[in-house]
């Protein structure tokens, strides 16, 4: 099992956009075909708890891909307020990154995600994840109004 990316890495963009209308990136109009925890949760439990998975490898993402500007509008739907998503150059998100206190490295990393991203690395829905749980993964919207209603 090959686990995709993770709605919940976008936490920390969800909390700050709700705070501030807005957050910064890199990946340009790059998609994520992301799903959440529980998806991929559910996913090992039907490999490990049936037959027929044996040599087989399972490639799972959500059943959507999106764009950082359909994760500002998901924000803005759910929090009732305009939100906008600020595509940086990549020196200037590392710029940007650093200048909050993280450390150079870290900050390299994620602006290498970041142009993963707008590289198409993380956008293929493949439908395994589906496959295996049985249902549709949970939506974006779902894990944003679960972070903007715990805040």
């Amino acid at each position: 099992m090959r686990n995709g990316w993770y709605h919940e890495n976008y936490r920390q963009a969800i909390e700050q956009a709700t705070r501030t209308g807005g957050f910064a990136g890199s990946a340009g109009d790059g998609q994520v075909a992301s799903a959440s925890r529980a998806d991929f949760a559910a996913a090992a439990v039907a490999v490990l708890t049936a037959d027929g998975h044996d040599d087989k490898v399972y490639e799972l993402s959500g059943d959507t891909a999106w764009t950082y500007a359909d994760l500002a509008a998901e924000i803005a739907a759910v929090t009732g307020k305009p939100v906008t998503y600020n595509d940086l150059s990549p020196q200037e998100h590392r710029a940007a990154l650093t200048a909050t206190g993280l450390p150079e490295e870290l900050a390299g990393f994620l602006v290498a995600v970041e142009q993963d991203i707008k590289h198409g690395l993380l956008a293929d829905v493949t439908g395994d994840l589906r496959a295996l749980t049985g249902r549709p993964t949970t939506p974006i919207r779902d894990t944003v109004a679960g972070v903007v209603s715990s805040l």
